[in-house]
């Protein structure tokens, strides 16, 4: 694998992000601006799971699941 396997990302399933979006788009403006933004337009949302794996991590993760025997070189 490219690097060293220490970067850190977070990971979120897709019918999880779908919803979000949905929830975020059905917002009314008063909720959107007074309650969960500063901004009184705001420009982007930031949509995660709250916890983040190394790279490495998950390349072991996906080693496990799919029964590869052999090494994962960085």
């Amino acid at each position: 694998m490219w690097g060293t396997g220490t970067p850190r990302r977070e990971f979120l399933y897709v019918d999880d992000m779908a919803d979000g979006c949905v929830f975020v788009m059905e917002l009314n403006e008063t909720t959107l601006t007074t309650e969960l933004c500063s901004y009184s337009k705001p420009n982007f949302v930031n949509l995660g799971s709250g916890v983040d794996i190394t790279i490495r991590e998950l390349a072991e993760t996906i080693k496990t699941v799919v029964g590869y025997q052999g090494r994962v070189v960085f």
